[in-house]
């Protein structure tokens, strides 16, 4: 069987108004040895009629609709379990390469350093009408750093630097493993942790995809449902205790503080959950020892912001 050097993953479910563009980014890449796997989660709109146009004039076009919703995760694994490619580069349907060139650059990447394991970069964000609303970047230069590094600095600033999938290239034979199905709305990032504990993660400055964001994305709908919480608590269990985590024991309690406090203001500021789901979830953390350190980590988070923006002048 045929190996491409790269699987281009589209998993999409119910996007036809979006997906053309999606695969005219991809047919109109400057490198052309890849596959382009669109798996179709059961979707109920012009879908399917639309992807086989396009597979019916481009033979590296395969299409595979599902009988049965498998769910976000289970549909991403699905393409990781049927790319042929060397490398895998998402890209969701309702998203789309920037750059024709993204393809060939980040395949570079990978070819010139095995020490390498994650490539990634900045990415254009827009709404649903296309309207570029800001840059996301994960530095303002070209970078290459250990993979650890990425990890705790991650963590540090509690944000998923990295980017969503479809900023992201890495290798088909290190994410055998395929995405934890225990998370939900940090499922990407904590497949990033996992493929930067085994080596070096190269970012390019240059924004090379765009990234669209709208009220039917099912992080969105994960956000309105609060699963954050629930990820974040598998996220830091597994991985502030790893070894390579240059966290002081003070910065973790505050971590974890701050974990209990974002449920807090989700339920003081934003209602999106109610007390008793609160005190529920800070009952093992101890919801006196909450009240009471909350002024202490509070003027801790003030003092940690002041800093960084006297850092970002001096800079």
């Amino acid at each position: 069987m045929y190996q491409p050097k790269i699987s281009v993953c589209i998993p999409t479910y119910n996007y036809g108004r979006f997906i053309s563009e999606a695969i005219d980014s991809v047919l109109g890449q400057t490198f052309s040895d890849f596959e382009l796997l669109v798996a179709d989660n059961a979707s109920t709109d012009s879908t399917e009629e639309i992807v086989r146009q396009f597979a019916a004039q481009d033979a590296r076009i395969r299409y595979v609709r599902h009988e049965s919703n498998l769910g976000m995760v289970g549909n991403w694994n699905y393409c990781l379990r049927e790319a042929r490619g060397k490398y895998i580069k998402f890209l969701f349907a309702d998203d789309l390469f920037a750059s024709e060139e993204i393809l060939e650059l980040m395949a570079s990447v990978l070819d010139a350093d095995e020490s390498v394991s994650l490539v990634g970069s900045a990415r254009k964000l827009v709404n649903s009408d296309s309207g570029i609303t800001k840059i996301l970047s994960f530095s303002r230069e070209n970078k290459v750093l250990n993979g650890t590094v990425a990890i705790n600095m991650c963590i540090r600033q509690k944000q998923n630097l990295i980017g969503e999938p479809t900023a992201v290239m890495f290798r088909n034979n290190q994410a055998e493993r395929g995405f934890d199905n225990k998370y939900h709305q940090l499922v990407d990032l904590e497949m990033w942790f996992h493929l930067l504990e085994k080596g070096k993660y190269h970012y390019f400055a240059e924004p090379l995809c765009v990234f669209r964001m709208h009220d039917e994305q099912e992080s969105a709908k994960n956000a309105k449902k609060c699963v954050e919480f629930d990820d974040i608590l598998v996220l830091y269990s597994e991985y502030l205790c790893k070894p390579y985590i240059e966290f002081s024991r003070f910065f973790k309690k505050y971590l974890w503080h701050d974990y209990y406090y974002q449920i807090w203001k989700a339920f003081r500021k934003h209602h999106r959950i109610q007390f008793v789901d609160f005190a529920g979830r800070v009952r093992d953390y101890g919801l006196m020892r909450f009240f009471v350190l909350y002024p202490v980590f509070r003027m801790y988070k003030v003092a940690t912001k002041i800093s960084r923006k006297l850092g970002r002048k001096k800079s």
